[in-house]
């Protein structure tokens, strides 16, 4: 049996094995959705906890770009690290990497979240081949849709796999000139009708699930898959369709890093298993409980009517009492023959039940409804800062495993930086005291060995604070530590810069430096 016949084989057993999982996942984003990309009648789900979860969520876990720490072994070496953090940062920001760990990030709670990391091919017909930020021979880490990701089955971890893979489309222009591949004879192109229909994935449910119409596009593509073997330490292409070649596009050994180029995140664990419960499943039940009330609910209030009721010798009373205005007096021989009635509406037990739902599914959910700030959940501050302390804990572990995530990823980028024998970026260092200076990374500069620098996620960088939020950490800061210990500052030679301080929080408060001026002058500065 060939290389290319077994890995075929490993296509087939992963999405049979997989496909229960990827079909939860697509119904999750079904319900996430809510129908906004179909044109025929859905199911209603007027309390959407599925996107209120997510809508709270991924904000919070990844909400800008990440940016590096890096600290030294060695104390001279500190110079040189600021300059390595810089490059990171620099990268992370020209592939828009905050963008792609958001994606990540929503994957991770509906399945689980995959990356590629590596650089980018090119050739001299085709440039940025995957994308136009991925410039040839440039760093980039894609998210790789669960879909498409492919994987040892028979493996209980990731250490122990065999091969890690992933499906994509590429031009078959690319495949066909870049003098890369070879054995391309037999493959078809695929039109994204093909590529699309009869997968439960999100691409489907976005372009509608119905393609009785091709997509036209302006080249044709194929489907290829790329596969790691980290015994042989090599990356294989391969035909991903079956009958399309029992020969390898291209084989060529893996220069990478040890833990190879596929990250996976993952909010959960479970025994053996590469595929993760993800949080949002485990909601799912109270979700579905939460609207199928709801719906009754409302069916209940569109029945709901209030009649005049009278006997049959009352017809003329009640008609005097319809056609009377709102104030008026009305004359009636028997006040006792009528009698004004309700029928339907919404059973009072039925909005207990309601909201006994809703805070099982913020309890559930880790108490999102706090998190979210949508509605308080105590009666004293007290006691609602013991339930947000409560809450942060599943949310810090949840930002714990995006950070040491996005560290794995930070990591690779700089082993791919400190290995680059070409490598010449320019940053702008700024020096306390003195003026801005612009640095370069290259091979000539770095000092020390790879493994002399310890590469990590700032904390906290992912997560946006509001203006609000920022202005009073600062405070805190200022009232909590800065003050207290003024004094044992001073005799360091260190003061607290007052004027610095007011431009800082009157920025968070929307105010121009130029208004700040007309009011907080120097004793020196004319009024």
């Amino acid at each position: 049996k060939t290389l290319v016949s077994s890995l075929h084989t490993g296509i087939r057993v992963c999405r049979q094995i997989t496909k229960p999982m990827l079909n939860h996942r697509a119904r999750i984003l079904e319900e996430y959705a809510n129908g906004f990309f179909e044109d025929k009648p859905h199911v209603k789900k007027p309390l959407n906890k599925v996107y209120r979860a997510l809508s709270i969520l991924v904000p919070w876990l990844a909400s800008q770009n990440p940016k590096a720490m890096i600290r030294p072994r060695l104390i001279q070496l500190k110079p040189f690290a600021d300059t390595y953090r810089l490059t990171l940062n620099y990268l992370s920001d020209k592939i828009d990497f905050g963008i792609t760990l958001k994606e990540l990030v929503l994957d991770g709670l509906t399945y689980i979240g995959i990356t590629k990391t590596g650089l980018a091919q090119g050739g001299p017909e085709i440039e940025d081949v995957l994308g136009y930020l991925h410039d040839a021979g440039q760093i980039y880490t894609d998210r790789v849709d669960p879909e498409d990701y492919l994987f040892d089955c028979v493996a209980r971890k990731r250490e122990e796999m065999d091969y890690e893979g992933n499906e994509y489309r590429v031009p078959l222009d690319y495949i066909r000139d870049s003098g890369q591949f070879q054995n391309f004879d037999k493959l078809n192109p695929v039109t994204i009708s093909e590529h699309v229909e009869g997968h439960e994935r999100p691409e489907e449910q976005a372009k509608g699930t119905s393609l009785k119409y091709e997509l036209e596009e302006i080249r044709p593509y194929v489907r290829v898959a790329d596969f790691w073997l980290p015994n042989e330490n090599i990356v294989v292409t391969i035909p991903a369709v079956e009958g399309e070649g029992e020969l390898p596009l291209k084989i060529m050994e893996y220069g990478g890093p040890e833990r190879g180029p596929y990250d996976v995140l993952r909010f959960s664990l479970f025994p053996e298993s590469i595929i993760a419960i993800p949080p949002i499943y485990a909601w799912l039940d109270l979700h579905d409980y939460i609207n199928e009330l709801a719906r009754r609910m409302a069916r209940s209030s569109q029945r709901e009517k209030t009649v005049l009721a009278y006997s049959g010798t009352a017809a003329q009373d009640a008609e005097n009492i319809i056609n009377a205005k709102d104030g008026e007096s009305v004359r009636v021989d028997d006040v006792q023959a009528l009698k004004e009635v309700n029928f339907g509406g919404v059973a009072e037990d039925s909005y207990r039940y309601m909201d006994w739902l809703s805070r099982m599914w913020s309890e559930q959910a880790g108490n999102l409804d706090l998190v979210g700030g949508l509605r308080p959940q105590a009666e004293t501050l007290g006691q609602e800062q013991m339930l947000m302390a409560n809450a942060t804990v599943s949310l810090d572990d949840m930002s714990n495993s995006v950070h040491q995530f996005t560290k794995k990823i930070f990591r690779k980028w700089g082993w791919y930086m400190w290995t680059d024998p070409l490598i010449d970026i320019s940053v702008i260092k700024r020096l306390p005291g003195l003026q801005d200076i612009q640095t370069s990374f290259t091979p000539e500069a770095r000092e020390g060995g790879f493994l002399d620098y310890n590469i990590d996620v700032e904390p906290y960088t992912m997560q946006r604070m509001n203006p609000t939020m920022r202005m009073r950490r600062i405070m805190e800061l200022v009232t909590g530590l800065i003050l207290p210990t003024a004094d044992l500052a001073a005799q360091q030679g260190t003061v607290l810069q007052i004027p610095a301080l007011v431009k800082a929080v009157a920025r968070d408060l929307d105010l121009t430096e130029a208004e700040i001026d007309e009011f907080y002058k120097s004793m020196g500065e004319a009024p």
